[in-house]
């Protein structure tokens, strides 16, 4: 049996299980295969995380608080998240 502590005891009720995990993430060694080009192996999630990001800037928060006021904000968010297929290729 493992004995490990659960999300809900980090922070406040599991509160910064979030930044726990990122920061695990972000030290993991990394395995690039020998075929592989570098840059756009490294790239690819990248580029997959700025178009979530951009997707994001066109969700409305409230009545008057929108990041980017676009007339065609919907056709716009299925065409930037029609672009994340190509994070999957780069990195494949």
């Amino acid at each position: 049996m493992q004995r490990r502590r659960g999300p809900n005891v980090v922070g406040i009720f599991g509160l910064l299980q979030a930044f726990a995990d990122g920061i695990k993430l972000v030290l993991k060694e990394t395995i690039v295969p020998s075929t592989a080009n570098l840059f756009i192996f490294i790239l690819s999630p990248v580029f997959t995380f700025a178009l979530s990001l951009l997707g994001w800037s066109l969700m409305p928060f409230s009545q008057n608080i929108v990041i980017s006021d676009v007339s065609l904000g919907v056709l716009l968010l299925f065409c930037i998240s029609s672009l994340g297929v190509y994070g999957v290729i780069m990195s494949g």
